[in-house]
């Protein structure tokens, strides 16, 4: 994911990464039980988006619940918590407006 960014930072169309890449790269961080990687990745997907508002780089609730997973399977409540906390107050809120309904929960 970091190659596909630095090619379309340097100008290479074909390679720009989307909100799947990202939740691909998210996703193996998360059946790992790293949740410190897979937030960090979600927050650069968030910056990319604010940066940008390239709706290719919206995060959705598919990012946020991988995260949410990763911290579930990292043993680590607390931090689960804390991301649903900040799911609920902070950036999720704004990406999902208008967006329908959605359904966050842990497993």
């Amino acid at each position: 994911l970091n190659q596909m960014i630095e090619l379309y930072e340097n100008g290479i169309e074909w390679a720009k990464p989307n909100v799947m890449s990202f939740t691909n790269v998210i996703r193996c961080y998360s059946q790992l039980g790293d949740g410190v990687a897979a937030e960090k990745w979600l927050q650069k997907l968030e910056h990319m988006y604010r940066e940008t508002e390239d709706p290719d780089w919206k995060p959705d609730i598919v990012c946020f619940n991988t995260v949410l997973l990763a911290w579930a399977r990292a043993e680590q409540p607390k931090k689960a918590d804390d991301f649903l906390t900040y799911m609920y107050e902070g950036d999720l809120k704004a990406v999902l407006e208008g967006e329908g309904r959605h359904s966050t929960f842990l497993v």
